[in-house]
């Protein structure tokens, strides 16, 4: 990764909570980061359309998020 640049995650889970103990976790060995979450499928699905992702982290599953 070049110097300067963030690393861009974009982290899929439905807890708010998840999203603090995720970042709190990749602090400790990453400094540049830039770590987004989406909470359902359509934030991730538009969230993924205009983002330029370096990794995607997910604890979303989608059979326990139907209508």
């Amino acid at each position: 990764m070049s110097a300067g640049k963030k690393l861009r995650i974009l982290y899929v889970d439905g807890s708010p909570a998840g999203l603090q103990v995720v970042r709190a976790a990749l602090r400790e060995s990453i400094d540049a980061l830039d770590l987004v979450m989406a909470a359902d499928l359509p934030a991730f699905e538009a969230l993924l359309r205009t983002g330029d992702w370096d990794f995607l982290l997910s604890d979303f599953h989608p059979s326990s998020h139907r209508n």
